[in-house]
């Protein structure tokens, strides 16, 4: 499940793919495939979206099977895996509304390695993207979070770039279920690293929120969960990435895809609980999957 927020919130927060930039699988040009996605170093579960591009949308088209094979290549030793297609759709008042198809393996990675995701078709085109891991990084330590005033610091030690460093707040006002709010630490500038890859978080959202929700106050909300991300790269996060800019939306401006489009990425990652909380038998609280937009959005079935 956490893997599952974590691909939201690169994929929504940090890619901006679906909305800013108005990507579609059907544009002209050389293309075949497009592959958006990333590989995390600290999970044992990869995945992508995978999509054809056609000169033109086809009408009643077989989403069956797309009819290709998804490989992933571990380039020092030349290893192969190959990924297993999952179909998601998403539904909108009860209608379907889009098909996707996400590729996934289930293995872990190597850190400072460089892999190879490749598409290849019936036809045997193909569209593919190499990128090199990261280097792995211990679990950030929370110091002092403080549920009533929305305080608190998060540090931790790095030897790569900050990519992607966010707060996710699962509120409830009057204790009705719920509310949500995501901020960015890194765009507000609340990030700091030293030269040693030593950084820290800091956490004051008191004021965010009024902004955000100026009906209630502050003594209104209480937490059910905040979950903080944060994501490393090794130079294959684009620096645009998020800005929301007219030059994302054309093609090849954002992408990194040979012989198609997309945004493939490597990353090193942890999701988090932030919120003061623990179980009665004294361990954390887990991440609740309450927010998951894809258990409301999306029907799965595995192909």
């Amino acid at each position: 499940m956490k893997r599952v927020m974590l691909y939201l919130v690169i994929l929504v927060v940090g890619f901006n793919i679906s909305c800013e930039q108005n990507f579609q699988p059907f544009q002209e040009g050389d293309y075949n495939f497009s592959i958006n996605g990333y590989l995390d170093l600290h999970s044992n579960e990869q995945w992508f979206r995978v999509n054809p591009i056609r000169q033109k949308i086809i009408a009643g088209a077989n989403w069956d099977s797309l009819g290709v094979d998804v490989t992933l290549t571990r380039e020092t030793t030349g290893e192969q895996f190959r990924l297993s297609a999952q179909l998601f759709t998403f539904y909108e008042d009860g209608q379907d509304t889009a098909n996707f198809w996400n590729y996934v393996l289930m293995d872990s990675l190597n850190a400072n390695e460089e892999y190879t995701i490749r598409v290849t078709g019936e036809d045997g085109q193909s569209s593919y993207a190499t990128v090199r891991m990261p280097d792995t990084f211990p679990k950030p330590v929370v110091s002092d979070y403080d549920n009533d005033s929305f305080t608190g610091l998060i540090q931790g030690s790095v030897k790569n770039r900050i990519v992607l460093a966010t707060l996710e707040y699962s509120l409830t006002v009057n204790g009705l279920c719920c509310v949500y709010y995501k901020t960015s630490k890194l765009r507000e500038g609340n990030v700091q690293v030293d030269e040693d890859g030593n950084f820290s978080v800091f956490i004051d959202d008191a004021t965010n929120l009024d902004k955000e929700f100026p009906r209630w106050g502050l003594d209104e909300f209480g937490i059910s969960q905040v979950i903080f991300t944060i994501a490393v790269d090794n130079g294959s996060w684009p620096e645009s990435y998020g800005t929301g800019s007219e030059e994302n939306a054309i093609p090849d401006t954002q992408n990194n895809v040979e012989d198609g489009l997309g945004v493939v990425t490597g990353l090193a990652t942890y999701t988090m609980r932030v919120d003061t909380c623990t179980l009665p038998d004294g361990s954390e609280c887990p991440i609740s999957d309450s927010r998951s937009d894809r258990n409301k959005l999306l029907k799965y079935s595995e192909q």
